[in-house]
């Protein structure tokens, strides 16, 4: 062997004992430290220690704040640097190192290691608790006096019961720990299973026993049939009848029963009546001229028979009578309901002398006609009347005339429309000198409609 492959094989066997010396080096320096290219949420730690990783994640740790959403959806907030909150990342790093390898630390030249990690948290739940006790939306439920009442709102008698699913402060704050150890910053009330019913005293189970006579006594199944509404004796209703004290306590009978208040009873259909009946009230109406003229209701209108339905009311309320009932009238107007006119009515506008005839809230025809003598004070008399007979080859009389005509529809007394053959013109002003006596003249070519298409009690109505 010549001198130059001796001189090659002993530079080899120095690096190779200079790589050796080189490698067990980093081996041992990696024990103690991380290794290269290892990250920890977002710090470089290559060549730290866990103390310094553990300084350093702290450093940038910030206190959470826990969300507390009740079941309507509002929310509370605590700020845990409040309740002695730490972290503390040092198991998790030990781990982390422990882990590694040193040994194949040329393996990991080129790897770069991204870790997350989660930290050892501490707080002191007692203090917690009383943090969430505080909030507004916990307060505003464990304030409340517990209680079992009958009480009168917008919709009648109803039972206010607090005594189920009460909040548990206790259990929502063992609820509240529990969710923050398992990492959620965000709590439901209504995943806690804090509510929890009370038990009622016995006075409370007997006003839950009333409650539910009250509603079977309220419940009556009656329901006025006013034509186009219907009105039901309902709950909202009932409640008004129940007798009670000035206090608002009921007056119970011997029996320990509900009593009816007859007066309530009394201003139910007395309400009733000042809705429905029209009889002597004045008619807003809206006139094919485009104006709403106001006419008194004259022969035309509807009255109920108040004490009738008085009577009637009592007697259904006491004995649970379920069914539909139309009430009884003094006077009953063509169409039942508020608009007792209907939409088939006869309009005789007697400042432009036309006549308007409609049917089922249709035009069926409209005609000149010639209204009562103005001159001779013989004006047709306005108001709200009702066709109250029909009859042919009729002869009117009266002081100084006897008129046959072939259709006759009275309205009001002796007034009523009728054909007239003799004349020869209509509308304009004919009526103010030469009008008729007072009644509605109308051509003879449209009468035979109107008789023929109107019944009686259609509803006429009369104005300038």
């Amino acid at each position: 062997m010549n001198k130059l492959s001796k001189m090659i094989e002993r530079t080899l066997l120095v690096a190779v004992i200079l790589g050796l010396i080189c490698y067990f080096t980093v081996v041992c320096f990696y024990k103690d430290v991380f290794m290269i290219n290892t990250w920890i949420n977002g710090i470089y730690c290559t060549g730290k220690t866990v103390e310094e990783v553990n300084t350093e994640l702290l450093f940038q740790a910030r206190a959470p704040f826990l969300t507390i959403i009740n079941q309507n959806g509002e929310t509370g907030v605590i700020d845990m640097s409040r309740v002695s909150y730490q972290e503390d990342y040092t198991l998790g790093l030990m781990v982390q190192k422990e882990n590694q390898n040193p040994w194949l630390w040329p393996f990991e030249l080129f790897d770069k290691k991204d870790i997350s990690l989660l930290p050892e948290r501490t707080w002191d739940k007692e203090a917690l608790k009383l943090q969430i006790i505080e909030l507004d939306i916990v307060k505003k439920e464990i304030s409340q006096v517990l209680k079992v009442k009958i009480v009168k709102g917008d919709s009648g008698f109803e039972l206010y019961d607090n005594l189920y699913s009460v909040l548990q402060p206790d259990l929502l704050a063992d609820y509240v720990n529990q969710s923050f150890q398992n990492g959620e910053t965000t709590a439901y009330m209504k995943d806690s299973k804090a509510y929890q019913d009370m038990p009622a005293t016995p006075k409370q189970e007997e006003t839950r026993k009333q409650w539910d006579n009250l509603k079977e006594y309220l419940d009556t199944g009656i329901v006025y049939d006013m034509g186009a509404e219907l009105i039901p004796i309902d709950h909202k209703v009932a409640s008004e009848f129940v007798l009670v004290d000035e206090d608002g306590n009921f007056i119970l009978n011997e029996q320990n029963e509900f009593q009816m208040d007859e007066l309530a009873v009394e201003k139910f259909i007395d309400d009733l009546a000042s809705v429905y009946n029209t009889c002597d009230t004045t008619l807003a109406f809206a006139a094919t001229r485009g104006e709403v003229v106001e006419v008194d209701y004259v022969t035309y209108g509807t009255e109920l028979d108040v004490e009738a339905e008085k009577a009637y009311l009592k007697d259904a309320f006491i004995n649970r009578i379920r069914e539909k009932h139309i009430p009884t009238y003094l006077q009953e107007g063509y169409v039942r309901g508020k608009n007792d006119i209907g939409d088939t009515y006869i309009e005789v506008d007697m400042g432009n002398q036309k006549l308007y005839a409609y049917k089922n809230g249709e035009l069926l025809l409209e005609t000149d006609i010639v209204t009562g003598n103005m001159k001779r004070k013989w004006d047709t008399p306005e108001g709200v009347n009702f066709v109250y007979n029909k009859q042919k080859k009729r002869t009117l009389r009266g002081p100084g005339y006897a008129t046959p005509v072939d259709f006759w529809m009275p309205v009001k007394g002796s007034i009523g429309l009728h054909d007239a053959d003799w004349r020869k013109e209509f509308g304009g002003e004919i009526y103010l000198k030469n009008g008729s006596h007072g009644c509605v003249n109308i051509p003879p070519e449209v009468m035979p409609t109107i008789y023929e298409e109107y019944e009686i009690g259609t509803p006429v109505i009369m104005f300038y």
